[in-house]
């Protein structure tokens, strides 16, 4: 099973307090909505926020690409 991490901005990063290699809580709305714990911050310049999530995980929380998350720290 692939590892859910979080590409982030430096800019986006700093305006939440997150550094590269920190671990967060993520909140998924939704009829299946669910929480996914450990989720790895990956930050650089280059990146566009963008979570990424293992296929079956994200089909048992219905999630689709697009679909917007809350970081709970």
């Amino acid at each position: 099973m692939a590892a859910r991490y979080i590409h982030m901005h430096t800019d986006d990063a700093e305006s939440v307090g997150l550094h590269d290699g920190d671990h967060v809580r993520i909140q998924c709305p939704g009829p299946r909505g669910i929480i996914m714990d450990n989720v790895l911050v990956r930050v650089k310049p280059t990146y566009n926020l963008e979570m990424h999530v293992d296929t079956d995980e994200a089909n048992a929380a219905l999630l689709k690409n697009g679909d917007k998350c809350r970081i709970l720290h």
